[in-house]
């Protein structure tokens, strides 16, 4: 089975009404809220970031574990 890719819009869903800085427990839990997709939330969880101060960050911590 393929690996799903996300895509920039799909991040910005889930992190729809997020404010930064933000710590990432609480972005998980906002996408979480948000109905992402497990995995989008996984990946948050283990950035290995504690926070994120722009939204960029986050896509950057995504895409590098995706």
């Amino acid at each position: 089975m393929a690996e799903k890719r996300f895509s920039p819009i799909d991040i910005q869903k889930a992190l729809h009404g997020a404010g930064y800085p933000a710590k990432a427990k609480d972005l998980a839990a906002l996408a979480r809220r948000n109905g992402a997709d497990d995995r989008i939330v996984e990946m948050i969880e283990k950035s290995g970031q504690e926070q994120f101060d722009r939204p960029s960050e986050v896509q950057k911590a995504i895409f590098h574990s995706a």
